[in-house]
């Protein structure tokens, strides 16, 4: 998979697949230590790849697509915020991204056979109290502006944060810690 995907790239393998086979790759590099140290490297080019496609990009901004398809996107652009998020953290780097750098909603609250390549109404999204196969992205995407604040601040090296700000993001990561413990629990 990684000679396939490290060949020279050809628009053409600019497609789902190829980034969900991009995601595997990484994480299975990460859980066998394949070259772990430089696995955030990696997650940037997936980076760089997704914001070519668009991803960066709600579908409602996009020519028109499937619900099935629009939902794919969504959970696969949070999925490659996630893992850039950790491999950075894991490296000791910052991300190169704000909130502000894409406009992608969160994936719908629904499980994967509520949606259909058929379905043209989006289904309703379910109760954030109720467990569906989303609900553990939709959980780590809520903390994920604080966590991405919390690596930046740990690992910028141009100002030293105050104790205050410390203690405002240590609050703003223990709340979305007991949140989702208090769901997960």
């Amino acid at each position: 998979a990684q000679a396939w995907l490290s060949s020279p790239l050809e628009k053409g393998r600019l497609h789902m697949s190829a980034i969900q086979i991009q995601c595997l790759l990484l994480l299975a590099r990460h859980n066998n230590a394949v070259g772990d140290d430089l696995v955030w490297i990696a997650a940037g080019t997936l980076l760089r790849v997704a914001f070519a496609m668009g991803f960066h990009r709600d579908p409602k901004h996009l020519p028109r697509m499937s619900i099935l398809q629009a939902e794919m996107r969504r959970r696969l652009w949070m999925t490659i915020l996630e893992l850039n998020l950790q491999f950075l953290l894991d490296a000791g780097h910052v991300l190169l991204l704000s909130v502000e750098d894409f406009d992608t909603e969160p994936p719908l609250h629904v499980d994967d056979t509520d949606l259909s390549e058929d379905s043209t109404i989006a289904p309703l999204s379910k109760p954030m109290s109720a467990f569906t196969g989303t609900s553990l992205q939709l959980r780590l995407y809520s903390s994920f502006p604080a966590r991405m604040k919390i690596n930046n601040t740990l690992n910028g090296f141009k100002k030293e944060p105050s104790y205050d700000e410390v203690l405002h993001l240590s609050s703003n990561l223990s709340k979305a810690c007991k949140d989702n413990n208090t769901f997960i629990s």
